[in-house]
């Protein structure tokens, strides 16, 4: 499906754009931003996960479970309600969050999309390297992909639903 840098500060999204309700509050908090964000994942239409620390992040799209090994992983179910799912980054969400009449993907992020076809996907974000090493010069100069996203037709009950965003520090 693809592969992509994405330069973000600690944490990552996989999202319907045409779905995804992004305006918080034009002040919004972490504490505001971390339920509307875990409540449109609950609603399906978003899946965001923490890296750890700021830095490009790679990331390995694919259509089908890879059985794939990782330092930790997590699954969730996304709905597209178009042909595309997009990526974004903190720093887009937290823009769309601010102001009302911001849209994602914004200018310049388009590129960070997958062909879909419409429908529900159960979705499975692998990360690949230590997150006790996301700081690290190692994890920052790598040039595998940090994060393996699979993405394969729901079937049946979908994940449970979210509670929190994975591996996204409290604060």
């Amino acid at each position: 499906m693809g592969a992509f840098v994405i330069p973000a500060d600690y944490c990552l999204a996989l999202f319907d754009a045409h779905a995804y309700a992004s305006f918080v509050a034009p002040d919004w908090t972490l504490p505001q931003l971390r339920t509307h964000l875990v409540g449109e994942m609950g609603r399906g239409v978003i899946v965001v996960w923490g890296t750890g620390a700021p830095g490009n992040w790679r990331v390995e799209v694919t259509d089908g479970a890879s059985g794939r090994k990782g330092h930790r992983e997590f699954s969730s179910r996304v709905r597209a309600t178009g042909k595309r799912l997009h990526l974004t980054s903190y720093d887009e969400l937290t823009a769309a969050a601010q102001f009302e009449d911001t849209r994602l993907p914004r200018s310049g992020t388009g590129g960070w999309a997958v062909t879909v076809v419409p429908g529900e996907y159960d979705c499975r974000v692998v990360q690949l390297y230590d997150p006790a090493a996301a700081e690290s010069e190692a994890v920052f100069s790598q040039e595998t992909p940090h994060f393996a996203v699979e993405l394969v037709p729901a079937s049946g009950k979908g994940p449970r639903a979210a509670r929190d965003i994975p591996w996204f520090p409290a604060g």
